[in-house]
């Protein structure tokens, strides 16, 4: 039992970095009761996606939250039945990770918030498969940021930051789906990736989002899954990107990488991004899906309208399946390459966009992917505006610490400035 008489519960593990005989993970292997908000900080295993199990039934009342921080993960086993009276209050990911490898623990739940640095895993293994997953009526995920923070405190390896919300689902076991709305508050991405390698021919895994996906945010989709939006009442308001998929198996199966939305959802008044290798987009619905502007590789596309091979749009590709067709209806200037933020300028602020992850705009090497070498490009950029030279001298580059003070300086310099 979790019970404090003044103030919020506390769990705090930061034993080891790595699972072995001296550091074990540790295991609530008995019910636990929820009795006062808790905050649960596990800094133990981050380079591990579970360092805490909770095995048995975890409950307690809607009025109680659990908050998760530290670098670690864990993991809720339990495949509750309403019967057993789930736990019903909310949770808030801060960062780390919550791994839910049984969707019975879900049922109750009246919400899920995952903020910038944190994860929610929905996932199966070869024994437990889920193929729905619900919390109580009326409940939403709150999604923000790219996925797990890393580097640790420690210089452990944190698994990658692969999606605020991350469904991993048996190669064997080709779909699942998450029933329940989805706010993106702020740019998230969401993962689908299979666990383990399809078999040759195999469609490739399947997640899909049902429930009304609304909020301010941007949409960006990772992983080697296909994720699919089938919901009619999908309003999100920012821009859509499609992630090249991290691993060249393209030869098994269709899918790999793919976006497929049953709907016209994308915003009207915002832009598609795609990478030319290993992605795709279905588009399965008839009709037409306006957007602002459509980039490949951080290219601006023709305006008009898109579609698949042999679909007859006035302009045909095969990274696009489906009968439906994409309007696009701007063609934007030509933007810095190195400028992540699409300011105008490459500075300090897109450094700090590459070290968070991303999204970026404006890439000149591995377009889709956040990876060092756009860190390469950036630097030999930095001081870049619209017509100016590729490259500036390298005294003209900060290094990383003094493009962070940078952007310090000019905060503190705006702030003086207001007051």
């Amino acid at each position: 039992m979790f019970e404090s008489t003044s103030g919020l519960a506390k769990y705090t593990e930061t034993v080891g970095t790595a699972a072995g005989p001296t550091n074990s993970q540790y295991q609530f292997q008995m019910p636990v009761v929820i009795n006062s908000d808790l905050l649960i900080t596990q800094d133990n295993y981050p380079n591990l996606n579970t360092g805490t199990t909770f095995s048995n039934l975890l409950t307690g009342s809607s009025a109680r939250t659990i908050t998760k921080e530290g670098y670690g993960g864990i993991q809720f086993n339990n495949n509750s039945v309403p019967a057993d009276n789930p736990y019903a209050g909310k949770f808030v990911i801060n960062r780390g990770g919550i791994r839910f490898l049984a969707a019975g623990q879900m049922l109750a739940t009246t919400g899920i918030t995952v903020n910038s640095g944190g994860q929610l895993l929905l996932a199966d293994n070869g024994t437990q498969i889920n193929d729905n997953w619900n919390m109580a009526t009326g409940a939403a995920l709150n999604l923000n940021g790219t996925g797990k923070a890393t580097p640790s405190p420690s210089g452990i390896t944190v698994p990658s930051a692969d999606g605020a919300l991350r469904i991993s689902i048996q190669a064997a076991h080709t779909s699942t789906a998450f029933h329940d709305d989805i706010v993106l508050q702020s740019d998230s991405v969401i993962s689908v990736q299979p666990n383990g390698t399809p078999s040759a021919g195999q469609t490739f895994t399947a997640g899909t989002l049902d429930g009304m996906i609304s909020g301010p945010g941007g949409l960006t989709k990772h992983g080697d899954g296909t994720l699919v939006l089938s919901n009619a009442l999908d309003s999100y308001a920012g821009d859509t990107h499609i992630l090249t998929a991290p691993t060249a198996t393209s030869a098994v199966g269709p899918g790999l990488g793919m976006l497929s939305l049953s709907n016209a959802i994308l915003a009207d008044g915002r832009d598609l991004y795609m990478s030319a290798t290993r992605t795709a987009l279905n588009l399965s619905f008839g009709g037409t899906d306006t957007i602002r502007s459509f980039f490949i590789d951080g290219a601006p596309q023709a305006t008009g309208t898109w579609g698949a091979t042999g679909s007859g749009a006035a302009h045909e590709s095969a990274l696009i399946t489906g009968s439906g067709f994409l309007n696009v209806t701007t063609l934007p200037p030509v933007g810095v390459p190195g400028d992540y933020n699409g300011n105008g300028v490459v500075d300090a602020a897109d450094y700090v966009l590459w070290r968070n992850g991303g999204p970026l705009q404006n890439e000149v090497a591995t377009a889709g992917s956040v990876t060092p070498e756009d860190y390469t490009e950036w630097r030999a950029r930095f001081g870049n505006t619209s017509g100016s030279g590729s490259v500036l001298g390298a005294a003209a580059v900060p290094e990383p610490a003094a493009a962070l003070l940078a952007m310090f300086a000019l905060s503190a310099l705006a702030y003086s400035r207001k007051r």
